[in-house]
């Protein structure tokens, strides 16, 4: 076990009696971020309310954004909430293990109010992560774990990014090397057997059609999922999203980073394989140099973290098409830029 800035960095397939350490610290009201397959998750007891408390400080969490609750099985998940419908069952089956949250009925008490954003419903998911897994079995309580960053920053896909957001005010992290998914979990409710999807992730919604109907979110405000209603994924320089065909995007951006040059401002370019040569930037990041979207999903956030890192002050990002996983790309490069886009 390693320490950083207060923080204690574990790394449980190489220590001895570290996965007994996380559990213990969390089953005290501890803060741990540990991996999952879609990003680094905060890991908190979700019946503790000092500890989620603890949590929202931590992170300078909205108390209207509710948390996500992990657990290692599909039985824990039912032993949170009221009544699982068939079509959630089915939902369960064909996606758990893996990156999909079911907002369900609660049952009361199980878990802190404040999990829930004071609502009677609580996302629950099985993550597919081998660490994470071990971590839920291990510490036999539901544990709340939105992602390990703070709020409105680039969510963490490293334990670095953990520890640069977060290293003085939790108790620890531990290290599983960068997640393989690099976007959040997809996240659904079902009323009379019909899907709405409340944020687009790492299930597509292809794939949620082949298992159950859906239908489009009618209450975009309800406060049932994460990462709706405040600014998330954000670099700290302005950032625009620019849609469009290839010639037309590449034209407006390089013209926008020539202006900023003459401002002195300096810049980067997220770009795809087929424009990445085409800008004169300070930095251009190749979100996908082989063309898929996946790879593009899985490095996003640590390409915003890098324009961080290099001080770039105006982010230029090429649009991808809204098919598959490219709508929840979509839809975490319009909410970094603050709904900045421009269609040409």
């Amino acid at each position: 076990m390693q320490t950083s800035k207060g923080a204690r960095v574990w790394r449980i397939h190489e220590q001895a009696g570290a996965l007994l350490e996380v559990a213990q610290c969390l089953r005290a009201g501890g803060l741990v971020a540990f991996p999952t397959e879609t990003v680094y998750g905060l890991g908190v007891h979700a019946g503790c309310p000092e500890a989620v408390a603890r949590l929202f400080e931590a992170k300078r969490r909205p108390t209207d954004n509710p948390l996500i609750v992990h657990v290692a099985t599909a039985d824990a998940a039912r032993a949170l909430v009221r009544e699982v419908h068939p079509v959630e069952t089915a939902l369960m089956q064909a996606f758990w293990p893996g990156p999909l949250t079911l907002v369900l009925s609660a049952q009361a008490g199980v878990v802190c109010p404040a999990v829930m954003a004071h609502t009677q419903r609580v996302g629950v998911r099985v993550p597919d992560h081998p660490i994470a897994r071990a971590i839920l079995e291990a510490v036999g309580v539901p544990i709340a774990a939105p992602s390990a960053n703070v709020s409105g920053r680039p969510s963490p896909t490293t334990a670095a990014h953990v520890l640069d957001d977060l290293a003085e005010h939790i108790d620890g992290v531990v290290d599983g090397g960068a997640v393989p998914v690099g976007i959040e979990s997809t996240v659904v409710v079902v009323d009379k057997g019909v899907v709405t999807i409340l944020r687009h992730g790492a299930v597509t919604a292809e794939r949620i059609a082949a298992v159950a109907p859906i239908e489009n979110d009618p209450r975009p405000n309800a406060p049932l999922s994460p990462g709706v209603r405040h600014a998330h994924y954000a670099p700290r320089g302005t950032m625009c999203v620019v849609e469009g065909c290839t010639e037309r995007v590449q034209q407006y951006i390089q013209q926008r980073l020539r202006e900023d040059r003459a401002c002195g401002y300096r810049t980067a370019v997220l770009a795809y394989a087929s424009g990445a040569s085409a800008y004169e930037a300070d930095i251009v990041m190749c979100l996908a140099p082989c063309g898929r979207i996946s790879v593009a999903a899985q490095s996003l956030y640590a390409s915003l973290r890098a324009c961080d890192d290099a001080r770039i002050e105006r982010v230029y990002a090429e649009a991808c098409p809204r098919i598959g996983l490219g709508e929840a790309l979509m839809d975490r490069l319009v909410r970094a830029a603050s709904h900045r886009c421009v269609r040409v």
